[in-house]
Formats: C-alpha cells, sequence, structure tokens
C-alpha cells in the first residue's frame, strides 16, 4: 500500500513516533501534523479468558485547509492502513474507521480532526467466506480457519506466536506444528441453517475458546496464548505471518516489570478484589442435525417456466429448473375446486436396464459422517404416479400396478471423488462392481404380499420391503411398522460426505421386466436421509450441558458459556457441524480426549478447570498511571513494595505525546483446580 499521509512526533520520553495513512490508491505521501494528542492506544479492559482482545486507537490531525481530510471518509471499511512506528519499530497496525469521521462548517482552519481506528475489531464486519464471496464447504484445519479469517482481516502482521499448553493425545506434533495444525473443523460448522456465514471474529473466538487461549496484537505482531504459557514464561512457536513457515521457538517478554521502578505517575486507580465466580455453566452445541439430505420441491424453488396447460379443472406448468435438484422438469399443478396443489420432480419410468440417461435427484450433504458402526441412515422419498391428464384424479384402473421401484446409487464421497458405494446391504470400494446392481426403492401400498390396492394416483413414501425367495411378487411388505418407514442403510465405515443420485423409476405390473404403460405423469419428492439408532430411534442432536459449583446454593454468576467447536460427542453420534475431528487413515474420527496441565478429559472439563482457577479463588484487581515503557498486554505487571503476586494487564491506554500508560491490572493463575475437587454435573 502507498501512502498517504504520515507525521511524526516525540513524547515527553523524547522517543521519536510516527504515524502513517496507507491506500491502495496511486497518491503523493503528503505530511500531516498531529494535534497535542497525535494518537492515544487503547486495548479495552477485557474479561479473563476473552479470546480475541482488540485494540483501537485516536488520531488527532489538524486540518490546515477546510475538508483537508475528508478523502478518508469512504465507506470501505478497509481502504485505509494505519501503522504506527516507535522508535523506528512497528508497534501497532489497524484500519481507520471512516463511519465516524465529522468536523464543524463552523470552523475555521486550522483546527483539530479526529479519526479512530482499530485492528481485531474488523473482523466482526467480516463474514466467513473465500476470496470469491462463496461459502467454505471442506474439512479444514483449525489452523487453516484461524489462517482464513486473518488473510480476510488484511493486515500485514510481522510474525504470529502460538503458545497453547493443550495437548490432543493420541497425536504426535512435529517441532513446528501445534494442536491446532492437527484438528480438524468442517467448516459448514460456520454457517447458519439458512447458509448464512458467522463473522470471522466468531470463527477465531469459536476455536480459540475451548483451549483456553486468547489473542491480542503487541509490536506489529499475533499472539496466541494461554495462561499457562504467561504464568511458566513458555517458549511460543513463532511463525513468519506473511507465510505461515516455522521460524522457531521464541520466548516472548511476559514480565514487563515491577511498578515501583516503572515509576507513578499519578495517584490514579484503586485497589480492590476482583468478584468471584461460584458456578459455571458450559453448553457444547452439536450445531447438529440429524438430517444428512433432506430437500424439497416447491413453488418458491421453481423458475423458468416451459409450459402450462389450463382446464376447466386444473392447472399444470412445467418448469425446468429447481433449486438443489437436477432433473429435467418439474410439474406444479394446481386443483381449481380445492386449491390443492400437487409438485415434484418429473421422472420418466423406464424398464430396469435404462439408469444412466433419468436422474431426477443428485445431492451431496453438506455435513461430514465420520465412520462408525451401530449407527444406521433411513433413506426414503415420495413418489406420485399419476394416470390421468388430471392428476387430482385418484380414479382406479385395471389390472393396477402392484410396486413402484427407483433404482438409487449411494456414494460416500471425500469431496472430490467417490471412494465407496453401497450395494445393500453392504458397503463397497467405488466404482461399483459391475455384477453388482444398483439398490432400489420399493413403493407399496399396504403390508403384505397379496392383495396389492393401488399405488398410483396417490403419494407413496417408500417402505422397508422383504425380498420374497419363493418367486411371485420378489418383495413385500411383511410388518406393519416398516410400511412408508423407509430405506434402512448402515453408517459407511469410513467417513466422508454421502451423495445420493435418483436413478430411473419404473412401475410394473406383477413382474418388474413388464413395466406398467397408462402413466400420464410420474413425480418424485421430498427425498430426505436421516441418522437413527439400531432400535429405530433418531440420534440426538441436543446440546450437551456441563454444569460445576463452587458453592451450589449460590446462583450461576459468571453467564453460560457455550463452545461452537466441541469434544464432548463421546457417544460418537455421526450428527452435529462442530465435533472437532482428527485425520485417520479412512478420512476423520472425532479427537475426543486432551490433555492440559496434568489432566486429561475433553475440552468443556478442562475449560471448568481453567475457569475456576481463574474465577474461583480470591485475585486482587487494580489500576495505575504509569510512564510508559513497553507495549505491557499480553503479560504480567508485579508490585512487590506493598503486592504479592502476578497482576496480568487486562487493559490498557497508551499516551504517546504524554508518555503514560493506564493500566488495569488482576490476578490470574494458570490450571491449579482439579476435576475431582469440582462438583459439576
Amino acid at each position: 500500500m502507498n501512502i498517504a499521509y504520515y507525521y511524526e512526533f516525540r513524547g515527553l520520553d523524547n522517543v521519536l513516533n510516527r504515524v502513517e495513512i496507507l491506500t491502495a490508491n496511486s497518491v503523493t505521501a503528503k505530511e500531516a501534523t498531529g494535534t497535542g494528542t497525535p494518537f492515544v492506544l487503547t486495548y479495552a479492559d477485557a474479561k479473563k479468558l476473552d479470546p480475541v482482545q482488540g485494540a483501537g486507537a485516536r488520531i488527532g490531525l489538524v486540518s490546515h485547509e477546510i475538508f483537508e481530510f475528508i478523502s478518508l471518509h469512504t465507506d470501505d471499511m478497509q481502504g485505509y492502513m494505519i501503522k504506527m512506528y516507535r522508535a523506528g519499530k512497528l508497534y501497532w497496525i489497524g484500519w481507520l474507521d471512516p463511519e465516524l469521521y465529522e468536523e464543524q462548517l463552523s470552523d475555521y482552519p486550522p483546527y483539530p480532526v479526529e479519526f479512530t481506528a482499530a485492528d481485531f475489531n474488523v473482523l466482526e464486519r467480516l463474514k466467513y467466506k473465500d476470496g470469491n464471496d462463496a461459502n467454505y464447504t471442506d474439512i479444514a484445519s483449525m489452523k487453516e480457519h484461524l489462517k482464513r479469517c486473518l488473510y480476510a482481516l488484511a493486515l500485514p502482521f510481522e510474525k504470529i506466536y502460538i503458545g497453547c499448553s493443550t495437548m490432543a493425545e493420541g497425536i504426535t506434533l512435529s517441532d513446528s506444528e501445534t494442536v491446532l495444525d492437527k484438528l480438524y473443523v468442517m467448516s459448514a460448522n460456520f454457517y447458519d441453517e439458512e447458509n448464512e456465514p458467522m463473522s470471522c471474529r466468531e470463527v477465531i473466538e469459536s476455536i480459540l475458546q475451548p483451549f483456553g487461549l486468547m489473542m491480542v496484537q503487541r509490536d506489529g505482531n499475533i499472539y496466541i496464548y494461554d495462561y499457562n504459557t504467561i504464568e511458566g514464561g513458555l517458549s511460543m512457536k513463532c511463525y513468519n505471518y506473511a507465510n505461515w513457515t516455522y521460524e522457531g521457538l521464541q520466548t516472548p517478554e511476559y514480565n514487563h516489570g515491577d511498578l515501583s521502578n516503572i515509576g507513578f505517575m499519578s495517584t490514579e486507580g484503586g485497589y480492590g478484589f476482583e468478584e468471584m465466580k461460584n458456578n459455571v455453566t458450559i453448553t457444547s452445541s452439536l450445531y447438529g442435525d440429524s438430517g444428512l439430505i433432506e430437500e424439497s420441491v416447491e413453488e418458491t424453488k421453481l423458475s423458468e417456466e416451459k409450459s402450462s396447460t389450463e382446464t376447466n379443472e386444473y392447472i399444470k406448468k412445467i418448469y425446468s429448473k429447481c433449486v438443489m435438484w437436477n432433473a429435467e422438469e418439474y410439474l406444479f399443478a394446481e386443483d381449481k375446486e380445492t386449491d390443492n396443489t400437487l409438485i415434484g420432480a418429473m421422472m420418466k419410468y423406464t424398464g430396469r436396464h435404462d439408469v444412466d440417461n433419468n436422474i431426477s435427484f443428485a445431492n451431496t450433504s453438506n455435513l461430514f459422517v465420520p465412520g462408525g458402526r451401530d449407527v444406521f441412515m433411513r433413506l426414503k422419498c415420495d413418489v406420485y404416479a399419476s394416470t390421468n391428464d388430471n392428476p387430482f384424479k385418484t380414479d382406479t384402473i385395471k389390472n393396477p400396478p402392484c410396486r413402484i421401484t427407483i433404482r438409487y446409487g449411494l456414494f460416500l464421497n471425500d469431496g472430490e471423488k467417490d471412494t465407496l458405494v453401497y450395494i445393500g446391504p453392504n458397503w463397497y470400494g467405488a466404482p461399483k462392481p459391475a455384477l453388482y446392481p444398483y439398490p432400489e426403492l420399493s413403493f407399496v401400498g399396504s403390508v403384505g404380499m397379496y392383495n396389492q390396492p393401488n399405488v398410483t394416483n396417490t403419494w407413496l413414501t417408500n417402505s422397508k420391503v422383504v425380498h420374497n425367495p419363493y418367486g411371485g411378487l420378489d418383495a413385500y411388505v411383511s410388518k406393519e411398522k416398516d410400511l412408508y418407514a423407509g430405506e434402512r442403510i448402515p453408517v459407511p465405515y469410513e467417513s466422508g460426505y454421502l451423495r445420493l443420485v435418483l436413478m430411473s423409476g419404473i412401475v410394473d405390473y406383477n413382474y418388474p421386466d413388464k413395466p406398467f404403460q397408462g402413466i400420464v405423469d410420474f413425480i418424485v419428492n421430498n427425498v430426505s436421509i436421516k441418522f437413527e439408532d439400531a432400535d429405530g430411534n433418531s440420534i440426538s442432536t441436543d446440546d450437551y450441558e456441563f454444569k460445576s459449583y463452587v458453592n451450589k446454593k449460590v446462583k450461576s454468576d459468571l453467564g453460560e458459556i457455550t463452545l461452537k467447536c466441541i469434544s464432548a460427542n463421546e457417544e460418537k453420534a455421526p450428527v452435529g457441524k462442530a465435533n472437532i475431528l482428527k485425520k485417520v487413515d479412512s478420512g476423520f474420527t472425532f479427537q475426543l480426549s486432551y490433555t492440559r496441565a496434568g489432566q486429561t478429559n475433553i475440552l468443556e472439563r478442562l475449560l471448568m478447570c481453567t475457569i475456576h482457577s481463574n474465577y474461583s479463588q480470591k485475585h486482587g484487581r487494580f489500576g495505575c498511571k504509569l510512564h510508559l515503557k513497553d507495549n505491557p498486554i499480553m503479560g504480567y505487571v508485579t508490585y512487590n513494595k506493598f503486592l504479592k503476586g502476578n497482576f496480568l494487564v487486562t487493559g490498557a491506554e497508551l499516551n504517546f505525546r504524554r508518555a503514560t500508560m493506564t493500566l488495569s491490572c488482576v490476578g490470574f493463575s494458570r490450571d491449579v483446580a482439579k476435576l475431582s475437587d469440582i462438583p459439576y454435573d
């Protein structure tokens, strides 16, 4: 980027400070004049364990002519970058916030103009989308999710440091890796039911929070850390921010000095104690849905009308497009007398040999399915075979057909190619073995082999059928509970995305090789695949809730913490987008065990320990105004003259003209609380 404006000033500490305002436009650098308060950097006072701590700057400029800086007012939140240097080294970087630009028409030059800038707060306004404004659909490492969000922020930080004391059981790290390199989350986790994305800030917070990690900018670098790292003075893994190449272990400065040596500027600030928290509630949201695929043809999804027929009884329209479907044509019919409607994707009914050119549905689920056992899927769809030009007539015809079948293909896909194919009752390596035909869905009118009622001119859902080994009808429903129950399919033994294709259909009369020819319209709708357990019950998608207590009689006062990346799915139910995964030979599986501070458990319980370590014991807190030294954030101070212990700097206002820093400090702790000592549900 190019420098549009710059100015320099010295504070009372005689250190030279330089501020640059940069733009991507072609400009000539112009020197500006700072006001009496040319640059103040503020880290808002954060609660302990807040995952993201942003900083903001207040910039004071002198306008020597009317509207000298009006060009800085733009609707682009990333139109102007602010860089602040101290003693020739990058100190802070952010984006100018032009929306707060304001000056008085009555002012006469020279007059002051004030701007604000921010770093991580801009993440709240950035949607989690790729460079083509499309949603991510893959499974990516937690580190990759972080990189995507930070690259969207588009600030050229110099280094990124990661200090994480949590280890994932069974995972080995190389020298250049952190646990965030080895753990994965579906990108679909960061989009809601309407496919709307989270903000980049929400994505970052979702990843950091379960590990008790926090992120802050200091000296033009990003630091991701936990309290165990700070308290233990541990090394962090350092990466070049431009390309994330590993540069080795480095130990940042954590101890920012003793207050009695730094020197107080005033008597501002007081000493007290942080409020203790008695109870903690952590909710892990599976962000789950028991449905892998669930699509319907609806009038609002139809477009590109091809033809229309209207009689005194009905209206029929044919469309060529429907959202999430790929049939050649779609039927929409309306009964003029009752206002009833009939809608669906049109499928030609054929003999069993024509399976390639009659696809009415092909859809890949956006939910990754970890391989498993003792879990099943239920495949359902509805068909309607009309024997009349008026599809609302339900008159029967002679020699009614006894069964409708639809041949289908169900595949496991790794995101690029099919890896498995289902040929009931087993899964096989893709492509399909030549000797095995694709499986079929059966639509029948009642239970039993004989006395079949008509299956035309009515909606039918496929049933769970039994094949007759003695000839005659080749399939029948033997139990009432299996009528319209759908096809039961085991979850594949490997992991991936399910891809379903509905192929050719056939309406038969007693035998499948004699297709019934009296059909006018044959449509399909309401295709779904849902999970169920071995007993046929739906898999629960309820949140997991963990409650812990210091004093059970006291109301919870910390506030509920909701995790959006979770490890609590100890039943390994293959539902939900929020599960933290690890790579295995067959794809991915759940990562359910972690170690932090000598304790091994799921992240939710380890986080309870981290919270109790910092909130269920007495911690002093105070504010003070000091001579400006180095950037005090992401570290602690001491005050050995009066106070014992280390005090985390949770907020700071740095005035570079006056060379002062006003700090908010509070006691903190590494993980010392033990699960065995914490009553929890």
